[in-house]
């Protein structure tokens, strides 16, 4: 079944018949103008993309094997397909990293609207940026959502093309995590503690408020002064360099016989 379901695809698709959705398949699947307004989102640092519509038969390899007609197997390292566990039907869509942001800017534009091979319903892809970013975070997103993560329906992970073992990149992953927060925790230890401000003390002098406003000034009393405590020192210093001159003089000069 699955051979000739690719045979019939490939067929198609080297007749030059894609076929893009027409109105009646489209509200079919209840997505009217919904294909065009997920061009609009920001994906300008995404890097992983969600594929809604997806036929409920297909399986990962189905996904692989329809991105492959637009980009080769290098373009991406992360393929899921969430798969409904109380019967034997996917939940409708996929998640696909692809290596860098160009790349998945130019699947977007090129695949949005389009319909997945051999679908017989004729409904449109729907194409959005997914909340989750990037390979590891897919990773572990998964494996927190699962019981058993190694299954038959588990994620396909590759790596320059060629297919990594479930259990070796889901390690690598976590390697990777625990490395960004060693290297976030020797940040904040060698940034050290954030100290706060000494607050400011209200002042003493009657004549200027806690604001530094003028005080008695506004009622009609002496005008305000504000104090120097620079000259204040220099004048204690000069008092002090002029007593030490005196009694070192009075030394010099000895008792008055």
């Amino acid at each position: 079944e699955q051979l000739l379901f690719r045979a019939s695809a490939i067929q198609r698709l080297d007749s030059g018949f894609w076929p893009r959705p027409t109105m009646h398949a489209i509200e079919a699947c209840g997505t009217t103008g919904d294909a065009d307004a997920a061009l609009e989102g920001d994906v300008s640092e995404s890097t992983t993309l969600i594929f809604r519509h997806l036929p409920r038969k297909y399986s990962k390899h189905d996904v692989i094997f329809a991105l492959e007609r637009f980009v080769p197997r290098t373009a991406f390292n992360f393929v899921h397909v969430p798969w409904d566990r109380y019967s034997t039907h996917n939940m409708g869509f996929a998640f696909v990293n692809f290596v860098d942001v160009q790349t998945a800017q130019a699947v977007l534009a090129s695949m949005q609207g389009s319909t997945w091979p051999g679908d017989l319903r004729n409904c449109p892809m729907r194409i959005m940026h997914a909340h989750v970013q990037g390979l590891t975070a897919n990773l572990l997103k998964y494996v927190d959502s699962v019981q058993e993560p190694d299954n038959s329906h588990c994620p396909v992970i590759f790596r320059n093309g060629l297919r990594v073992p479930f259990r070796m990149a889901l390690q690598q992953a976590r390697r990777e995590k625990a490395q960004s927060i060693s290297a976030r925790s020797l940040g904040h230890a060698l940034r050290g503690p954030v100290v706060p401000a000494a607050p400011t003390l209200p002042s003493h002098n009657p004549n200027i408020r806690a604001d530094g406003t003028a005080g008695r000034a506004l009622q009609g009393g002496p005008p305000n002064v504000t104090p120097n405590f620079g000259s204040a020192v220099s004048s204690s210093t000069v008092q002090a360099q002029s007593m030490s001159a005196r009694s070192l003089g009075h030394a010099l000069r000895g008792p008055v016989v």
